[in-house]
């Protein structure tokens, strides 16, 4: 089992609390996002010393600037900034394209589901919600 394989193992516990608590409560708290984030930024530190506390540092910056100018836009909340920052940090640079590849095609799948569904009939939040966790996962 490769390095990434085995880091999204280990961080799939988190990831799915991160996805009941957003679809609950329709907002990611800083505890549990940010806390992952540390959590894998000493997990780096502790593997590979500063180097590769940095490199994951800026692997999860770059992934969060994906998301500011639709922040600034009003097109993504806050709270998608800080999940693709952490997971940014979770993939490290090494897989930061793939996984912005990959972001990008789940986002296209969850549009393609809403529209779908309005075009089909008026679904309700909870059912378009349960879509778009089922299509990201």
């Amino acid at each position: 089992m490769d390095d990434t394989a085995l880091k999204l193992l280990l961080a799939t516990p988190w990831l799915l609390a991160l996805c009941v608590w957003d679809v609950k409560h329709r907002k990611l708290p800083n505890g549990i996002t940010l806390g992952g984030a540390a959590i894998c930024l000493v997990a780096y530190l502790g593997a590979g010393g500063l180097p590769l506390m940095l490199r994951g540092l800026l692997a999860g910056l770059l992934c969060g600037l994906f998301l500011f100018l639709p922040f600034l836009l009003r097109a993504a909340g806050g709270g998608d900034v800080k999940m693709l920052f952490a997971c940014g940090i979770l993939v490290g640079m090494g897989q930061i394209m793939n996984f912005l590849f990959f972001y990008v095609d789940c986002w296209f799948l969850v549009v393609t589901g809403d529209v779908v569904l309005r075009a089909g009939r008026q679904a309700s939040r909870e059912t378009l919600c349960a879509i778009r966790v089922g299509l990201a996962l």
